[in-house]
């Protein structure tokens, strides 16, 4: 497993799985850390032969846009190399801003 913490958030990453956990508060001074790491992470699954990616949101404490920013970011980045996406336990907070912004049915929320 690799990880990355930044002010209050924390991000894990398994391989074998293909599944990004994602916990802790993203915020301004953090998002964009976290972001380049999953980035990362998600072209070396690639080249490992990874041919899904599961975001896993259970323990995440913010429901703020910038999240909606990062997983975006993270799902073209995953299918601009043929990676399929499925995001899981997305908090409620989260679904609701996905909803009004009208990327609920996007992020399949």
């Amino acid at each position: 497993m690799i990880s990355v913490e930044s002010g209050g958030a924390k991000g894990e990453w398994e391989l074998e799985s293909g599944r990004l956990r994602l916990s802790g508060i993203l915020d301004d001074n953090n998002i964009l850390g976290i972001r380049q790491w999953g980035e990362r992470q998600i072209k070396a699954g690639v080249a490992e032969g990874m041919s899904g990616l599961i975001i896993d949101l259970a323990e995440l404490e913010s429901a703020q846009s910038q999240v909606l920013s990062l997983l975006l970011c993270w799902i073209r980045s995953a299918n601009g190399k043929g990676s399929d996406v499925k995001i899981e336990n997305a908090p409620l907070k989260l679904q609701e801003v996905a909803r009004v912004s009208g990327l609920d049915a996007f992020l399949l929320l």
